[in-house]
């Protein structure tokens, strides 16, 4: 047993490459409608929780949701998009959440540009943009994300606290 357990050391080591199991809580995406596909924040890291955002596509624009949980702090999420339409703003009026069913709309604290460049053939432009909620995610058991993506178009992102086991793993190739 103590040759096996360092076997596997030795491999890890050398491939430079960590796996451990964990719990992760998150907001899990609900697909409720069938209308969005699952989308991962990350490429290495959790196995079965790796899908953590919900991905909708609107005539030539990409959306992308990704809320983030840390315990004991404020509701943040990243906002991407990649359209054909270069220059297109997002603004605080344009989402806002509904929090455990109720009927009061949250609007984000703050709506900040993170990154924008095209893509690699450059015929769309991809956004990040950093929302933040005045609400500590410890209240929330359930969360729905509307996003205005026209005057006219909304649409809509669902997500559930959820705590799942999991195993974790990083890599030097991430």
């Amino acid at each position: 047993m103590k040759q096996l357990i360092c076997i596997f050391v030795m491999l890890t080591t050398l491939s430079a490459c960590a796996v451990f199991p964990t719990t992760r809580i998150y907001f899990k995406p609900m697909n409720a409608n069938n209308d969005s596909e699952l989308a991962k924040s990350q490429s290495c890291g959790y196995h079965k929780a790796k899908y953590d955002g919900l991905k909708k596509t609107v005539g030539d624009t990409d959306i992308s949701i990704f809320p983030h949980l840390v315990e004991g702090e404020n509701l943040s999420a990243v906002l991407f998009l990649e359209t054909t339409n270069f220059g297109t703003e997002v603004d605080v009026d344009d989402v806002y959440i509904i929090v455990n069913g109720s009927n009061k709309a949250l609007i984000p604290s703050l709506v900040s540009s993170v990154s924008r460049r095209p893509n690699a053939e450059g015929d769309k432009e991809m956004i990040w943009y950093k929302l933040e909620f005045n609400i500590v995610v410890d209240e929330i058991d359930t969360l729905r994300l509307d996003y205005r993506i026209q005057p006219e178009k909304r649409v809509e992102f669902e997500f559930k606290k959820t705590e799942q086991s999991d195993i974790y793993y990083a890599s030097i190739n991430c």
